[in-house]
């Protein structure tokens, strides 16, 4: 679907219905619909709160996985866990290339939208660890986000972070041609990965620790669900979580990597892999919901 230019965000999709074919995805044709609010659809009636009345419901973020690339609305991650809290007031604001820090600028327009209450909200991210690589901007993202609008970013100052308004990154725009500025291109980016990547994981956690501090004030819930990384990733994620006190559940398994459990001929996940994932995920969110004490991940 289409996208717009968002001077804090970089990109927001475009409110509208659309009808979509790419046999490089999948063979049948599938629908998305983005609301006026810039969410995904979950293929059900919105849930609109009034007045004082108090309402309970679900927030996804996230990048494409949460979003749903390359699937119908009601295939998402968040329509499915709206057929189980029908109740609920389900928002789906994960967006295509998303990381984490597009994520919390996000979160910061959402809670402080005129007249909206977030307050006993649970906000869901679907976090991947290559979302490392999108917040301090290294070289395979940038350079898969070709012709798109500016990104935002953040490093390490003196131990802070520190954020980048969105920009055009890139050495030599438009002169790609040229056998030798791609080649001094190449390695300007390499010096830059080298310089930037070691900071990305520690970027990462506070970036996490500053979502979950920022709902914990508005008194909503954030839980975090680990959709990508290696064993050591996870491991080290996990242990994170744990000292930090964020709620998470860590769905990744060996059966993402199956290519039946993918989009034709590419990696994101199908539909039956993001049903596999949500099954894993309600037998631990379930009791997790109908206790006040910690429930470990499966």
């Amino acid at each position: 679907p289409a996208l717009e230019a968002d001077p804090q965000l970089g990109w927001v999709p475009k409110p509208g219905h659309y009808l979509l074919y790419n046999p490089e995805l999948r063979p049948e044709r599938f629908s998305w619909t983005i609301l006026s609010d810039r969410s995904r659809s979950v293929n059900a009636p919105e849930r609109i709160c009034s007045g004082s009345e108090k309402c309970e419901g679900a927030v996804f973020l996230g990048g494409s996985f949460m979003q749903g690339f390359g699937l119908s609305d009601d295939e998402s991650f968040a329509a499915l866990y709206k057929q189980d809290f029908p109740g609920q007031d389900v928002r789906n604001f994960a967006v295509r290339a998303y990381g984490t820090y597009h994520n919390l600028l996000l979160l910061r327009r959402l809670l402080n939208v005129p007249g909206r209450d977030y307050s006993g909200y649970t906000f869901f991210y679907g976090f991947a660890v290559f979302h490392e690589d999108r917040n301090v901007l290294l070289s395979p993202y940038v350079r898969g986000l070709a012709g798109a609008p500016a990104i935002p970013s953040v490093r390490l100052s003196e131990g802070k972070l520190l954020e980048v308004a969105p920009r055009q990154y890139g050495f030599f725009p438009g002169l790609h041609g040229i056998r030798l500025l791609r080649l001094i291109d190449d390695v300007l980016w390499l010096i830059r990965d080298r310089l930037v990547e070691p900071d990305a994981r520690t970027i990462s956690e506070k970036l996490l620790l500053e979502m979950k501090q920022l709902l914990r004030s508005r008194n909503a819930t954030f839980i975090v669900v680990l959709l990508d990384g290696s064993a050591n990733e996870q491991k080290n994620y996990e242990e994170f979580f744990r000292e930090e006190g964020i709620t998470f559940v860590n769905l990744v398994t060996s059966a993402q990597r199956e290519p039946f459990m993918r989009l034709s001929n590419d990696p994101h996940p199908n539909a039956e892999m993001i049903r596999y994932w949500y099954r894993n995920f309600l037998d631990w969110y379930r009791p997790f919901r109908n206790s006040e004490l910690p429930v470990e991940t499966p």
